[in-house]
């Protein structure tokens, strides 16, 4: 699918609905104009960055299908950058697979930081399904990691196998991405064991690196954008070995002048 299909679904949803809706009525509500439009629909023109977000904006889109059409747009505009291009691929690929998105009651129930870290556990050769070898490896204590198994269980996110073993049971599940204090927790307590890290883990355990720069604001969104390819990317990597140890990455960019 390109965007110009995309485009092109949304049209015909409209047409559905309201039989005398017209790609002039459609041209009217993206904020285009109708020969653009016809043009965009034919394949014979690529949109922009910034157009496709206040296009999206316009479509009210649910944001998957926003992420979805974004990264369309993206990989119609790259013409010679192969690896970029299928990074972008793969991204539009697991939009396609089944997610589990956490809704806000559920995250704030696993707000804490090593519920995702119990998932990952299972990953390892020599994972145990007790809580006493949840509490050792991640040094929280055994009540802690015994409640965190209850919860997982009864969201679905964790189940035991015929030997009675925990295993993750969603390969893609997502953040809640909306604003909430659940996730402002999260994110404290993610900050806090990175600077811990900082004295308890030897240069050649960690990486940590940051940059400061002047930007322009209009860009964040992309930014955002480009930062979730990245991390499925490094993700994919890291990944493509030994599962030898669970790691965090947390990624922030944010103003130093508030």
């Amino acid at each position: 699918m390109t965007f110009a299909d995309f485009l092109d679904e949304q049209l015909q949803l409209r047409q559905k609905t309201s039989p005398g809706y017209s790609m002039r009525s459609f041209a009217r509500d993206l904020g285009v104009d109708s020969g653009f439009l016809s043009r965009i629909l034919k394949g014979s023109r690529r949109l922009s960055l910034s157009k496709a977000h206040s296009i999206s904006d316009k479509l009210s889109l649910s944001a998957k299908d926003r992420e979805r059409f974004l990264y369309l747009v993206r990989l119609a505009l790259i013409d010679d950058d192969e690896d970029l291009k299928r990074s972008i691929e793969r991204q539009l690929q697991r939009h396609s697979e089944p997610q589990s998105v956490l809704g806000a009651s559920s995250f704030k129930v696993i707000s804490k930081w090593y519920h995702y870290a119990i998932l990952e556990l299972t990953f390892k050769e020599d994972f145990e399904s007790q809580p006493s070898y949840i509490s050792q490896k991640l040094n929280i204590s055994q009540f802690e990691a015994k409640m965190a198994i209850e919860r997982m269980v009864r969201l679905g996110l964790l189940a035991r196998d015929s030997n009675g073993s925990l295993k993750k049971t969603k390969s893609n599940i997502g953040d809640l991405c909306a604003p909430s204090e659940s996730a402002r927790c999260r994110h404290k307590d993610i900050l806090e064991k990175a600077s811990r890290s900082l004295e308890k883990q030897s240069f050649e355990e960690k990486v940590q690196l940051g940059a400061t720069f002047c930007i322009d604001k209009k860009l964040l969104p992309e930014t955002r954008q480009r930062i979730q390819v990245f991390l499925q990317d490094l993700n994919d990597f890291l990944e493509s070995g030994d599962r030898e140890e669970v790691y965090e990455m947390n990624v922030s960019l944010f103003s130093l002048e508030k």
